[in-house]
């Protein structure tokens, strides 16, 4: 019998997920169609909630849809310092499909649920991480606005618009480059400290990789790829659109660094509207052709197929 294919849930259709799974077509379904899976990071995000009860409904619930075991993906971070230390270390025989996506860790700990269910301690750290890494992303980009305004004000010309944006970024030596080499060298400075990228006073960072480098693994590498463009998208939202401006790309860090996940799997379902459009267009500009759908538009057409299990 062949493995049957796994679906992915953003945190917000995996809640929206949990409070109708209790609906028998739809839970049926899904256990005869798919294997649903989850994200660290959306696990992360579940952990953090306050409630015990909510996340007791979620994870028992997930354990109804998945009775052969929950699939958990690790990281972004982690994913990519992977992506990046297999292709340093071979880069002619680098294959971004045989790096390993799955983490053991939370995959067996969701299997034990309760053991943490009341810890307020792990909740409280959660909650702070979370709070901690959105408010220096948010930071990081709209601080470079003032900066970028000014230029565009004192040049007598209007912001760029976003197509604009895309294809100047991609030009030799564009922005997007530019992240894409940040992103590869932290990538190598938290793989070689792991506790993170910090380094004693007067030690110099690792040096940025040159263009020919950078170039090959970004289109020998689609996670990769995806998630520099969403840093693209936040980039020209935050620091370069215009205060009118359409369209506009609201998600933030989390579900930004969601798009690594894309080229794996060919359905991303998610119940955020500003996260949706963000994929959509992380998609649309990789050439990729996973479909991200709002959970309603799957939920609808779902039932259909879970009732028919049932009458089966």
């Amino acid at each position: 019998m062949p493995e049957k294919p796994i679906i992915v849930f953003d945190t917000s259709a995996l809640n929206k997920l949990a409070k109708e799974a209790d609906a028998l077509p739809l839970a049926a379904g899904l256990r005869a169609g798919y294997r649903v899976c989850l994200t660290a990071m959306s696990v992360d995000e579940l952990l953090a909630s306050k409630s015990v009860q909510e996340k007791a409904e979620f994870f028992q619930q997930c354990r109804k849809i998945s009775p052969d075991g929950i699939v958990c993906l690790m990281p972004t971070g982690m994913l990519l310092r992977q992506m990046v230390a297999s292709y340093s270390q071979q880069p002619d025989r680098f294959d971004w499909r045989k790096i390993n996506v799955r983490i053991k860790e939370y995959e067996d700990a969701l299997s034990r649920f309760e053991d943490f269910l009341l810890d307020e301690k792990l909740a409280e750290e959660q909650r702070g991480f979370a709070k901690q890494t959105s408010a220096t992303f948010e930071k990081w980009f709209r601080n470079l606005r003032p900066q970028l305004q000014t230029i565009y004000r004192v040049a007598g010309e209007q912001p760029h618009a976003y197509h604009d944006v895309l294809k100047y970024s991609l030009e030799d030596g564009g922005v997007f480059w530019g992240f894409a080499k940040e992103l590869y060298r932290v990538a190598q400075e938290w793989r070689a400290s792991p506790d993170g990228p910090s380094r004693p006073e007067g030690i110099e960072r690792i040096s940025l990789p040159d263009d020919e480098t950078i170039k090959t693994f970004v289109n020998s590498c689609p996670p990769f790829r995806c998630v520099v463009t969403a840093f693209i998208l936040t980039w020209y939202d935050r620091s370069v659109r215009g205060t009118h401006a359409q369209p506009r790309f609201e998600a933030g860090r989390v579900d930004q660094f969601m798009s690594a996940y894309l080229p794996y799997f060919p359905q991303f379902i998610t119940h955020d509207e500003p996260q949706q459009r963000c994929l959509q267009e992380v998609v649309r500009a990789c050439g990729l052709s996973t479909q991200v759908r709002p959970y309603e538009d799957f939920y609808n057409g779902f039932m259909v197929f879970g009732t028919s299990v049932i009458a089966s």
